[in-house]
Order: structure tokens, then C-alpha cells, then sequence
């Protein structure tokens, strides 16, 4: 289990790295305080904490592909979705019928939970690629998932099932914003 934690606390840290960065970056722009000295120090700043990732084998049942975790980010606000759905390639060949299951998303440095009712996994039909979607996110006379849980970044692994084998096949994350939340703040 503490090779799962070094995994997300890696991924995690070079997402707040991005998001963080992303926030200031527009912040000056719209003070007019974006200088080109400026731009080379945060495409510096964000290569070097993706590159950062490369030397970290996922060592969770993937390294016979010797490939990373691959990571999913859904974007969603107040009204929908915004980002998704996304796909990406797996470390594994899955044959037909094994099931895909996703834990709860539970927010980075705060207490709000994304339960998985709302982010439908589907194994696609090559049986190499997987496609994650928000799913179910209220509207109408329900109020929308974003509005009742806090701002944040979500994360939460997706596993396949085989029998009593769990295989972790990516890392799926989930940005809340709305027009109320706090732009967050670079480390």
C-alpha cells in the first residue's frame, strides 16, 4: 500500500504544482504583470515537475508493461461537465468481463468526498483502454454534485477486477471549480 501513496503523492503534488502555477500565471496576466521572463520560468517550473515523474516506475502490478499509472482528469463546474470523457491506454490487456471498479474520490487537503455513483468506468472494446465519465451529477430539481461539495482536486484509483486479484489500471482525478471557489494557491 505504500507504493499507492508514493504514486499519488507524486502525481498529486505535480497536479497542485500545474493548477497552482496555471492560477498565478492568469492572476498577472490580468494585472498586467505577466512578464516574458516570467512565461520561462513557469514552462521551466512545469516541465521539470512532469519530467519529475518519469524515474517513478508505478511498481503496482504495471511494471511488466514498464509503464506508469495512467492518470484521468474530468473537469467539472457548477452547471456540467467540462473536461471528459477522457480515455487513455492501460498497462494491461483485460479480457472480456472483467469488472472495473473505482474507489470514492476524496478531495486533496480538505474533507469532501466525490462518491464513485458519480464517475462511470467502461473497459473499451480493445480490452487495452479504459474511458472514464461523470455520470448522474444532478440538474433540474436536484442541485448539481458540484454545488454540494467543496472546490477542490479529487483522486480515487481504478482497479480491475479478476476474480480476487484487484489490478490498478489509473489514477482518476476530478477538478471542482465554480465561479465562488478560491483560486488556489502555488506551493
Amino acid at each position: 500500500m505504500n507504493n499507492l501513496n508514493d504514486l499519488m503523492n507524486a502525481s498529486t503534488a505535480v497536479l497542485m504544482d500545474q493548477v497552482g502555477r496555471w492560477s498565478q500565471m492568469i492572476q498577472k496576466m490580468r494585472e498586467g504583470q505577466y512578464t516574458p521572463s516570467d512565461w520561462m520560468k513557469d514552462v521551466v517550473g512545469m516541465w521539470d515537475s512532469w519530467l519529475g515523474l518519469v524515474p517513478l516506475p508505478s511498481r503496482l502490478g504495471a511494471q511488466a508493461a514498464g509503464g506508469q499509472l495512467p492518470t484521468l482528469l474530468l473537469i467539472m463546474d457548477d452547471v456540467a461537465e467540462t473536461v471528459g470523457p477522457v480515455a487513455t491506454p492501460t498497462n494491461l490487456s483485460l479480457p472480456p468481463g472483467v469488472t472495473l471498479e473505482l474507489s470514492d474520490l476524496h478531495q486533496l487537503g480538505g474533507e469532501g468526498v466525490l462518491s464513485r455513483k458519480h464517475v462511470l468506468p467502461l473497459l473499451l472494446p480493445d480490452g487495452n483502454s479504459v474511458e472514464v465519465r461523470l455520470v448522474d451529477l444532478g440538474g433540474g430539481p436536484q442541485p448539481h454534485v458540484a454545488k454540494q461539495l467543496p472546490c477542490g482536486l479529487y483522486v480515487g484509483p481504478l482497479y480491475a477486477k479478476e476474480l480476487a486479484t484487484y489490478r490498478p489500471l489509473a489514477l482518476v482525478y476530478v477538478l471542482i471549480t465554480r465561479p465562488d471557489c478560491e483560486a488556489p494557491t502555488g506551493a
